[in-house]
Order: C-alpha cells, then sequence, then structure tokens
C-alpha cells in the first residue's frame, strides 16, 4: 500500500510532516517512529521515517519520505509505503540491518510512541 501525503514541497519540516503522518494515520496505531538524518552523500536528500502500526502481536512496517518532482497538483508530497508485516520482536534487528546499509550518518532519533495520543501530540507540538 502506498499513500501519498499533499505536502507545501520539499521545504516541509520533520515536525510538520510528522503532524501530517499523524493526520494519515492515527496515532492510536502507530508503535514506534525512527527519524533518519538525510543521507550526505545524496543530493537533495531529506529526513525519512520509519514506523511501525500496531497488528495484534506483529508490526506493520512504513517508510515516509517526500517523492522528488512535482505532483499534478503542484505540490512535491510525503509518500508512505508499506513494506510488510513483522514479529515485533524483529523490528530492532530490522532498524539495526538499516542503519548497517546506509552507513555511518544513519543514526536515527527512536521515538516510542505506543499508541498515546498524548505522546504524539508532545512530539508534534512546536
Amino acid at each position: 500500500m502506498d499513500v501519498s501525503l499533499n505536502g507545501g514541497g520539499e521545504d516541509q519540516s520533520k515536525d510538520l510532516r510528522l503532524r501530517e503522518l499523524g493526520r494519515t494515520v492515527s496515532p492510536s496505531e502507530i508503535a514506534e517512529v525512527w527519524v533518519f538524518p538525510p543521507l550526505e552523500t545524496l543530493e537533495g536528500s531529506t529526513e525519512f521515517f520509519l514506523f511501525t502500526r500496531f497488528d495484534g502481536d506483529r508490526r506493520r512496517l512504513y517508510s515516509a519520505c517526500l517523492s522528488p518532482g512535482v505532483r499534478p497538483n503542484g505540490n512535491s508530497g510525503q509518500r508512505i509505503t508499506e513494506h510488510g508485516l513483522v514479529p515485533a520482536d524483529r523490528v530492532p534487528l530490522l532498524v539495526a540491518q538499516l542503519q548497517r546499509r546506509l552507513g555511518e550518518f544513519s543514526d536515527p532519533l527512536h521515538l516510542e510512541i505506543g499508541g498515546s495520543h498524548e505522546r504524539w501530540a508532545e512530539l508534534t507540538t512546536d
């Protein structure tokens, strides 16, 4: 499943993009978020998010990143892509493997949401 979030262009801040994510996916469904820094070796790179949604004792794994180019409506947008369903205890291993693949500049900010609207509100409050 791919979902496109209408955005205001490539200058969108991390906070704005997280707020948009919370409007598209209910915070009550979000288990964790990892915010990866822009890749220094890729021109025009921006932060990207990896997040999980609750699905019983498993987690659905997603990424959210800015899509290159301009959409027909004139906006560049954030794109959410589902990558699969995994046992909850395998998520840290998958994140560690992604960090190794991305290299030394990929130390992400890890945010535990746990389905809490209050925690999400703290995260996205300016």
